[in-house]
């Protein structure tokens, strides 16, 4: 089983419990869209597609206090990268914990089939 947690950082508790997983002989894997301020992980994720992912949503946050075309094409950009990675994310991931009220997409696409516990 591997398990996705992420896509934010708060006070190291994903991190936290990353760490708690893989102690158990669990494989899972933190996932941050944000590079948090603090550095609470010392995770570096090489997939060229996160990468990508990260960078739009830094330049996305960036520019969030202006109104413009380039704005709107970053907001459409980032939109569609993260249904990209939620893709892939299926694929490759059994579990996902959701941080902070943040998903991969933060829209209502992750709360089909998802299993309450």
């Amino acid at each position: 089983m591997k398990i996705f947690i992420g896509p934010m950082e708060i006070a190291g508790i994903a991190t936290g419990i990353c760490e708690g997983f893989r102690k158990l002989d669990l494989r899972a894997e933190a996932v941050f869209r944000y590079a948090h301020s603090f550095c609470y992980s010392n995770e570096r994720n090489d997939d060229w597609m996160l990468q990508k992912w990260i960078h739009l949503s830094d330049l996305n946050q960036a520019a969030s206090g202006s109104f413009s075309i380039r704005k709107i094409i970053r907001a459409i950009s980032v939109r569609l990268w993260s249904i990209l990675i939620l893709v892939r994310c299926l694929c490759r991931y059994d579990a996902f914990i959701f941080m902070f009220g943040h998903t991969i997409t933060n829209s209502k696409i992750e709360q089909i089939g998802r299993a309450h516990v």
